[in-house]
């Protein structure tokens, strides 16, 4: 076998049902803001990572910090379209579609990648992204002239956090991130 032709065995059913318990648990930890299982499921490394809707974080420290920081906020959703795969015996991903709680599906589209691996403390989530699709993928005709209210009000829904996250990123903690905007 050379490196280009590598083979990998597809969702092998003991390890696709490892993995949608792992998946499971993180899914209840997020609804229940239960942080300290949430920051249990993230490989706990300096490589991790984690692109959320207003935030970049780039460690297992980061993101620790980010969710303590931040604080308890409504996660409840209904998940669509979830699919998870997995690559072998150690690697998977999970991907799905979200909308939240109290929202229709109509621009509010929420949207959650994850990496997985396999470690000797089980499953963990080596990088994740979350963001929002605030408007249909492919408008056609009136809908075109709604995109812009609707971006709108799907970010006005979001302000809050963001302002939160805003925040967080410009404390002393992220001088890096904001520097180059600063004047004077």
């Amino acid at each position: 076998m050379t490196q280009s032709t590598i083979a990998l065995e597809i969702n092998l059913p003991t390890v696709l049902a490892e993995m949608l318990c792992a998946f499971s648990a993180y899914e209840r930890a997020l609804l229940a803001n239960d942080i300290e299982a949430l920051n249990e499921l993230f490989w706990d490394s300096p490589l991790t990572l984690r692109y959320g809707v207003g935030e970049l974080l780039y460690s297992h420290a980061e993101i620790a910090d980010f969710r303590r920081v931040r604080g308890p906020i409504d996660q409840r959703r209904t998940l669509l379209h979830t699919r998870i795969t997995t690559f072998g015996q150690d690697f998977a991903t999970a991907n799905t579609e979200f909308v939240p709680a109290g929202t229709t599906r109509a621009g509010q589209t929420g949207r959650q990648s994850q990496t997985w691996i396999r470690t000797p403390r089980g499953w963990k989530i080596a990088s994740a992204h979350v963001s929002f699709l605030v408007a249909p993928l492919t408008p056609i005709g009136p809908a075109r002239a709604n995109c812009a209210g609707r971006l709108r009000r799907g970010l006005a829904r979001w302000g809050s956090a963001v302002a939160n996250v805003g925040r967080y990123l410009q404390s002393s903690k992220h001088p890096h991130i904001f520097a180059p905007c600063r004047t004077g």
